[in-house]
C-alpha cells in the first residue's frame, strides 16, 4: 500500500514533472502565483507571467539564495500596489510582513522589488536543499543592502495586503521601534496576539506573553544564536547578526513585547 504524500511531497512532485518539460508554465497550470489587489483576487500562471510586456532578464546569481544569472523577473509593481504594507506567503508557511516604510525607502535609493520567475530549473536551497521556485521575490540596486534577509522570499506562493497594520500599537517611542523590528524580523515566522500570517514559529503573545517565560538574556540569546539555545526536529529559526538587528534594536524588541505583554488584551488569555 502506498503511503499518502503531504502538501510538500506533493508540490515537490509537482516541480518535479515540470522539470521534466521544456516549459514548467506547460508542465502544470496550476503553478500560479496569487496577488490580492484591494478585493480583488488574480491567479497569475508562469506561463502568463512570462508573456507579459514588463518582463526583464536579471543576473541574480550573487544573491544569499543565487537563482542564475539570466532570470526572467517582472517588477512587483506591475502586479500590485504597494502604497500599503504587503504579505509575501511561501508555500512552507513563511511569510514575509513587509511594511510601507520599507517600499518607501526602497523608492528613495532606487532599489526595486521584483518577482523572479522559473523558467529553467533553478539551484536547490542551501543548506537544506529545498526547492527555490517557481517565484520569488528579489530586489535589485546599488543600495540593495538596505533590505534585510526576510524581505527576500523565494517558494513564493501569494501576495496579499498585510495584516502588520493590525499589531498592537507601541506606546512610547521605544516601543514603537520595537513595534518596527518585530514586524519586519519576527512577523514572518511569529504571530503576535493573533496577528499575522506567519506560522512557523509559536505565538509570541499567547497563550502567555513570551516576556513572562524568558528574559532579556535569553531573548537576546535566541535571536542571536537559536541553535545554541534550543534544538528540534523542525526548526526553521535562523540566527541574526548585528548587522540585521542592531542591539539598540533588540531592546526596543524587548520593550514593545514587554508592553504588549502587559496590556489588557494579553492578560485575558492568563
Amino acid at each position: 500500500m502506498k503511503a499518502k504524500m503531504n502538501g510538500r511531497q506533493r508540490f515537490g512532485r509537482l516541480l518535479v514533472l515540470a522539470g521534466l518539460m521544456a516549459s514548467p508554465a506547460l508542465a502544470d497550470p496550476t503553478l500560479v502565483l496569487s496577488v490580492k489587489d484591494g478585493d480583488t483576487v488574480h491567479k497569475f500562471s508562469v506561463e502568463e507571467l512570462l508573456h507579459r510586456p514588463e518582463i526583464q532578464r536579471l543576473d541574480l546569481s550573487h544573491i544569499k539564495q543565487p537563482l542564475g544569472p539570466d532570470v526572467p523577473a517582472i517588477p512587483l509593481s506591475a502586479l500590485i500596489h504597494q502604497d500599503d504594507a504587503l504579505a509575501f506567503q511561501a508555500t512552507d508557511l513563511f511569510t514575509a510582513e513587509i511594511p510601507r516604510s520599507v517600499f518607501e525607502q526602497a523608492r528613495k535609493h532606487h532599489v526595486t522589488a521584483w518577482i523572479a520567475i522559473e523558467d529553467k530549473e533553478w539551484p536547490k536551497r542551501h543548506p537544506h536543499g529545498h526547492d527555490l521556485g517557481p517565484f520569488a521575490l528579489v530586489w535589485t540596486g546599488d543600495d540593495v543592502g538596505i533590505i534585510k534577509q526576510e524581505q527576500w522570499v523565494d517558494q513564493l506562493a501569494a501576495i496579499s495586503p498585510s495584516s502588520s497594520n493590525e499589531l498592537p500599537i507601541g506606546t512610547s517611542s521605544a516601543s514603537a521601534q520595537g513595534q518596527v523590528v518585530f514586524a519586519e524580523n519576527c512577523l514572518p515566522c511569529h504571530q503576535l496576539m493573533g496577528v499575522g500570517e506567519g506560522t512557523m514559529g509559536p505565538d509570541l503573545g499567547r497563550p502567555i506573553p513570551v516576556t513572562e517565560y524568558i528574559t532579556p538574556k535569553g531573548l537576546r540569546a535566541i535571536v542571536r544564536n537559536p541553535k545554541q539555545v534550543r534544538k528540534w526536529p523542525s526548526e526553521h529559526m535562523e540566527a541574526f547578526p548585528e548587522s540585521a538587528i542592531s542591539e539598540t534594536e533588540l531592546d526596543a524588541l524587548w520593550t514593545y513585547l514587554q508592553e504588549v505583554g502587559q496590556s489588557e488584551l494579553a492578560q485575558k488569555h492568563l
